[in-house]
């Protein structure tokens, strides 16, 4: 298994971020227009923390984990109070690397936290199959804010 290292996202990541977000398989699920402005204003965020994820030197992937229950998230209603949510989209280089840093930032994570939680929507077959092998479960649909049905996938301690 390879090594990753993750480290907090910088105003010098966002050209970057910017790029991989207009990548057809990042787009298709991330679409909203608003979503570097929203990693911007995460920076300074002391509630969620957004992260690079590199393999080596390499740069390969964006992800955000906070509270569960800090944003309106209904899908998250009936897991404890302490669940983090997590929220990823990989860059040119991370495709296929995605469970085996996933498992890694999840076994940190799950050492100061019960439950890790996440909410892709029910038709992006890659993301749940990366979820299960970094040991993600779940097959609740519930809808989210926005009323999407999303899958409410969970990994415990």
């Amino acid at each position: 298994m390879a090594d990753y290292s993750f480290r907090a996202v910088t105003g010098n990541d966002l050209t970057m971020l910017s790029g991989w977000l207009q990548q057809l398989q990042v787009r298709r699920w991330w679409r909203e227009n608003d979503e570097l402005d929203q990693i911007r204003a995460h920076i300074a965020d002391p509630a969620i923390s957004p992260l690079i994820v590199s393999r080596g030197d390499d740069p390969i992937a964006y992800v955000q984990h906070y509270s569960a229950r800090r944003w309106p998230a209904p899908q998250f209603a009936h897991l404890p109070h302490d669940t983090v949510a997590l929220d990823l989209f990989s860059g040119p280089m991370g495709f296929g690397h995605g469970a085996s840093w996933l498992r890694q930032l999840g076994d940190d994570l799950l050492g100061r936290v019960s439950m890790l939680a996440t909410d892709p929507t029910t038709d992006n077959v890659a993301a749940v199959r990366a979820y299960r092998k970094a040991g993600f479960d779940g097959d609740v649909i519930r809808p989210d804010a926005d009323g999407k049905p999303v899958l409410v996938m969970t990994r415990r301690r």
